[in-house]
């Protein structure tokens, strides 16, 4: 649809107006690896202490201020979940097992999506913690500017 769009708009066609570019700048991607066991601790650790520091109130605070939840920021993880709590339709708890289900599974969409054996990123093991490496990484790719 967007390609007939494009060529009844300008009378190109829409290959024809993809000229391909290289980046302006000269980058570099850092992935940082986490065994899974310890990734999920470490996400129901944090979906709790968003509980503790007020996440429920700061929904209920923005569906009051006149914020829809049809928004596109609503439909972060957690928000259209809380939603749901406020209405009557689910307990807390469940909110916190949906949360820790989605966090999860966006998890493993981010782990199909950065593979491991992609040449362009570099990859550090986050046990242990890996900052004097990527530092050292880092001013090497400095270095060779």
């Amino acid at each position: 649809m967007r390609a007939l769009e494009v060529i009844f708009t300008t009378g190109k066609h829409f290959s024809e107006l993809r000229i391909k570019t290289f980046p302006k700048y000269d980058y570099k991607i850092i992935g940082l690896l986490r065994p899974r066991e310890e990734l999920y601790a470490m996400i129901d650790a944090r979906i709790e202490n968003m509980f503790v520091n007020g996440f429920v109130k700061e929904v209920e605070g923005l569906l009051k201020s006149g914020y829809s939840e049809d928004l596109p920021s609503m439909s972060a993880i957690g928000y259209c979940e809380i939603a749901k709590f406020l209405h009557g339709e689910c307990s807390l708890a469940e909110v916190k097992v949906m949360m820790k289900r989605k966090t999860r599974q966006f998890v493993r969409r981010q782990a199909n999506w950065f593979k491991p054996d992609d040449e362009l990123i570099e990859w550090f093991s986050m046990t242990p913690y890996p900052l004097e490496s990527i530092t050292a990484k880092v001013n090497n790719w400095l270095g060779d500017r």
